[in-house]
């Protein structure tokens, strides 16, 4: 199924920071409270370009990232590096492939939000981004 990629707001990324705490006590993902958060007009925009994505069959972060440096056209769209609601907003809706579980097979192991949530001003947190570092390591 093919889904318009979107940004979160700056509201949207506090939403989701917030969504991201309540996940990681619950151990789990609650896919209703976060598709709601992921097409809530009020939390996110349309990218330019009318951009559509699919959920990647593979867990693998550097297919994930040649996938999205593809359809994103990392190459000749250098703005969406640094852009924060861009890079949370597609964590987001990859947040079931890349949160793995845990060896019990039902909980999920959340680790810290700079890996899901971008803060691109700060020089010693991007690279820790699932997504975002990966997909700008491709490039260099």
């Amino acid at each position: 199924m093919n889904y318009l990629v979107k940004r979160f707001n700056d509201k949207g990324i506090i939403k989701f920071d917030e969504l991201l705490q309540e996940f990681r006590i619950q151990k789990s993902i609650d896919k209703d409270k976060l598709s709601d958060l992921l097409n809530n007009i009020m939390f996110t925009e349309e990218v330019e370009g009318n951009i559509s994505i699919e959920k990647p069959i593979t867990k693998n972060k550097f297919e994930i990232a040649k996938y999205l440096s593809e359809i994103l056209g990392l190459k000749s769209n250098r703005q969406f590096y640094r852009d924060n609601g861009l890079w949370t907003w597609l964590s987001a809706f990859m947040l079931d492939i890349i949160v793995p579980y845990m060896k019990n097979g039902i909980e999920r192991d959340f680790k810290e939000n700079a890996l899901y949530v971008l803060k691109s001003t700060v020089y010693n947190r991007y690279y820790r981004h699932l997504l975002a570092f990966a997909s700008l390591s491709l490039q260099s």
